[in-house]
């Protein structure tokens, strides 16, 4: 999903949300089950500032 073309308001409806309160706890567990947890997959080998 390109997240950062939609506006707040896409995104919060999007994603079954609320401005005030966020993510409710059975939603945040969907979407976990879902979508799995927010962290990459594999490290980055050779990174530019590890030939410094």
């Amino acid at each position: 999903m390109s997240w950062y073309n939609k506006s707040v308001d896409e995104c919060i409806k999007e994603l079954g949300s609320d401005v005030k309160n966020g993510l409710s706890s059975k939603k945040a567990v969907e979407l976990l089950e879902k979508n799995g947890r927010n962290e990459l997959k594999q490290k980055i080998k050779n990174h530019f500032f590890q030939k410094l």
